[in-house]
C-alpha cells in the first residue's frame, strides 16, 4: 500500500474516531473527502510531515541504542578467563 493511501485511511479513521466524520446531512467519509478535497489535502500534509517527524524520531533512537550498545560491548574482555570447574557454554 502507497504512503499517501496509508495516510488517507487513517485521516478517515481518526475523523471517525473523533466524531468528525458526518456533518448535519448524515455524510459518509467518502462525501466528506470530495466535498472539502482542501481541507483533507492539508490534513495529507499534516499526517505526511508527522510520520516524516516519527520515522527521523525512530532512527535517531535506533542510532543512539547502537552507540550505547557498542560502547557496553567495549566494557566486556576480548578473552575470558577459563576458570576450572565452570563450563559456560
Amino acid at each position: 500500500m502507497k504512503i499517501k493511501e496509508c495516510l488517507l485511511r487513517h485521516a478517515i479513521w481518526r475523523s471517525i474516531e473523533s466524531g468528525e466524520i458526518y456533518d448535519a446531512a448524515g455524510m459518509n467519509a467518502l462525501d466528506v473527502l470530495y466535498a472539502n478535497p482542501i481541507k483533507w489535502a492539508f490534513e495529507m500534509e499534516r499526517y505526511t510531515r508527522e510520520v516524516e517527524t516519527l520515522a527521523k524520531d525512530k532512527e535517531r533512537v535506533e542510532t543512539e541504542l547502537n552507540i550505547g550498545r557498542d560502547i557496553q560491548m567495549q566494557m566486556l574482555p576480548k578473552d575470558f578467563p577459563v576458570r576450572s570447574g565452570y563450563d559456560i557454554n
